[in-house]
């Protein structure tokens, strides 16, 4: 299962397919594969850092806003 993630993930002997290698990914860690449980966990904290990176960046475009919109008076 690990290694059809990986084929997918790659496009290896097939078109590559993000969502179906993430769900062989998922398969191969609820069946016991380290090395797939150790990817999840990996693409995890990935997606906690960019959601992280996105709300900063977020909260500044709104900040940079209401600078910008801010009337003089």
């Amino acid at each position: 299962m690990f290694w059809l993630w990986k084929n997918y993930q790659t496009g290896c002997g097939v078109e590559p397919d993000f969502a179906v290698a993430i769900q062989w990914l998922g398969k191969a860690a609820k069946h016991g594969s380290i090395s797939a449980q150790t990817t999840v966990e990996s693409l995890k904290k990935i997606n906690d850092i960019l959601m992280e990176q996105q709300k900063d960046e977020y909260n500044a475009i709104v900040e940079d806003i209401k600078r910008l919109t801010k009337v003089k008076t």
